[in-house]
């Protein structure tokens, strides 16, 4: 059971490696568009873009590492999410990931209901400590666990280790989040479409990507706060969706929303020659 080399650990290493090559590339170019001085895109997109790749490649390269050792030593050794240490790893990694993209995907739709509606768009002073903001609050909630704050990270019980749902103070802080999240993210959303956005395909895409990857977890909070019992292959099916945003962000956020506040988006651009704020 706890053998190395099994196939069936094989498959999770690869896919990471290929998603990391992916985010890394995303984050290549969110930080050119971001310290480069002149660059086609505002800053203040650029600094969303970064927010949301490093939200993605801040927990898939560790994720990648880990499962690699899986693989090669198996499931006994001490990286293993079935022991205390491989599980408290996973559970800070996986946790502090899905805040960071919960929020940059905020921040993306609030620059998206600016630039729709010709509203000024925050300064780059704003827009980096906000990004700032992202991080420093992921890292606080994320490490509390750690801290005997609340109850540990614990293993789903389905192949990976997360928060424990039946632990009061992790379910009420996760349900708070993720359904402000939700609410903000689709409100702004929207609202971004009613304004003036060349491709509404790009907003929907980024609803859907959104809700697919969280839609799961304020109902996973009610569940354990009524100390219920999860449907078989709950857990997994969310973690499927999650890991699958490491794919889907790149194209969605990367490539058409990048595009899109590069052309229809241009306003930006001439509010950031505007203000001059740094």
């Amino acid at each position: 059971m706890g053998s190395s080399f099994q196939a069936g650990n094989a498959g999770m290493p690869l896919y990471l490696l290929i998603a990391a090559v992916f985010n890394v590339c995303f984050v290549y170019r969110s930080a050119k568009d971001t310290y480069v001085a002149n660059g086609p895109l505002a800053k203040q997109p650029a600094i969303a873009l970064l927010v949301a790749s490093l939200s993605e490649l801040c927990w898939v390269l560790p994720c990648m590492v880990q499962c690699a050792i899986v693989f090669f030593a198996g499931n006994d050794g001490g990286w293993s999410p079935q022991s205390k240490t491989g599980c408290d790893v996973m559970g800070f990694y996986s946790q502090f990931g899905s805040l960071c993209s919960m929020m940059a995907t905020v921040l993306v739709g609030y620059l998206s209901y600016c630039a729709a509606h010709r509203v000024p768009l925050p300064s780059v002073r704003v827009t980096k400590l906000a990004a700032v903001g992202v991080f420093a609050f992921a890292l606080l909630i994320s490490i509390l666990p750690l801290t005997g704050a609340t109850g540990s990270y614990a293993n789903s019980g389905e192949g990976f280790c997360y928060i424990d749902w039946s632990d009061e103070p992790q379910a009420v802080l996760m349900l708070l989040i993720s359904i402000s999240a939700i609410v903000a993210s689709v409100t702004l959303y929207g609202l971004a479409a009613r304004g003036v956005w060349e491709k509404k395909l790009d907003l929907l895409l980024l609803v859907l990507g959104f809700l697919s990857a969280w839609v799961l977890w304020p109902p996973a909070a009610v569940i354990g706060l009524a100390d219920g019992t999860f449907p078989k292959y709950y857990m997994i099916t969310g973690a499927i969706l999650g890991h699958a945003q490491a794919l889907i962000n790149p194209y969605i956020y990367g490539i058409r929303w990048r595009t899109a506040m590069l052309t229809g988006g241009s306003y930006a651009n001439d509010v950031e020659k505007q203000l001059s704020v740094s």
